[in-house]
């Protein structure tokens, strides 16, 4: 392996992992302030923003803002 690639490596290595910290920070801190009961819906809601954030959306940001809030308060 090429040094370069052991510094793709390790900045993918640290941003996944500072992905999952955030993601589990949000997910107890929703369960503190909605209850236990609710961390289904936190869980679901991350995921939903991780799979958009790596769609595409830059061609119509303004159409896009709005499905995706559509989605979050309809759903």
């Amino acid at each position: 392996m090429k040094s370069n690639e052991r510094n793709v490596d390790k900045e993918k290595y640290c941003w996944n992992t500072l992905v999952f910290v955030g993601m589990r920070a949000y997910i107890l801190l929703f369960g503190v302030l909605f209850g236990q009961n609710d961390i289904l819906i936190g869980v679901s809601t991350i995921t939903t923003l991780l799979v958009l954030l790596e769609r595409e959306s830059s061609n119509h940001p303004v159409q896009d803002t709005v499905k995706f809030a559509k989605c979050f308060l309809f759903a």
